[in-house]
């Protein structure tokens, strides 16, 4: 096969180069590679997982790490101002502890990286960012609850709406 033929695709759907030229799909950085990259992390034992692979891929890419925490700070508007404020402090509280055992992970091993403090629901606000900061890829743990086969998890909800590439880390 020659540089110029076509890429014989045998699902009967589109190459990636034709979808490019048909205008097809929203975007081509046109670099090789990460150029960056979120991580969720909320301190459990898969986000530390995901944050560990999230960093080495980084490194070897030498990209930009998005250390993403996502409150759930929402419904706060029906609280009295009291309340809210020490709910407020308290997520606040709990953001500052998740950003320093991340740190404590990412720290000394070369990677640029950030931390952003997102609010909302899980999936939409990791999907959020990744369109708003263009990033090239999400990288979350899997999920362990007992209610995910009803509920659905953060995990399945990106692979099936996220704007870039999910890798899940067992």
């Amino acid at each position: 096969m020659t540089s110029n033929q076509p890429i014989t695709n045998l699902s009967g759907a589109g190459t990636r180069v034709d979808h490019l030229r048909e205008g097809r799909m929203s975007f081509e950085y046109g670099r090789v590679g990460v150029a960056a990259l979120a991580v969720g992390f909320d301190g459990s034992r898969s986000s530390y997982d995901a944050l560990a692979y999230g960093a080495g891929m980084a490194r070897r890419s030498d990209a930009l790490l998005v250390v993403a925490y996502v409150s759930g700070k929402g419904g706060m508007a029906d609280l009295s101002a009291a309340v809210a404020a020490v709910a407020a402090q308290t997520w606040e509280d709990v953001a500052k502890e998740v950003a320093a055992e991340a740190g404590a992970v990412v720290e000394g091993t070369g990677v640029t990286w950030e931390f952003a403090w997102l609010h909302g629901e899980v999936a939409r606000a990791l999907e959020r960012l990744a369109c708003d900061r263009r990033l090239d890829a999400i990288v979350v743990g899997r999920s362990s609850g007992r209610l995910r086969h009803v509920l659905g998890t953060v995990p399945n909800r990106l692979v099936a709406h996220a704007p870039c590439p999910v890798i899940v880390v067992p």
